[in-house]
């Protein structure tokens, strides 16, 4: 879980608040996290196989 949580920290840091009020943009983000979580984490040789992902709360705050 500590592997899970540092990649998805990284890419929802990596985005502002305008780049996720669209449905677009929530959609790009999606294929980011499948794509980061999809790689192989430390110790196994292929990652898993990660389809879709769904969100229980999306909070967006803008300065």
């Amino acid at each position: 879980m500590p592997q899970v949580r540092s990649r998805l920290l990284m890419v929802l840091s990596s985005k502002k608040a305008s780049d996720l009020l669209t449905s677009e943009g929530k959609r790009k983000l999606t294929d980011e996290i499948i794509d980061q979580l999809g790689e192989p984490f430390s110790g196994s040789g292929k990652g898993p196989a990660i389809t879709d992902v769904f969100y229980t709360s999306f909070v967006i705050q803008q300065q």
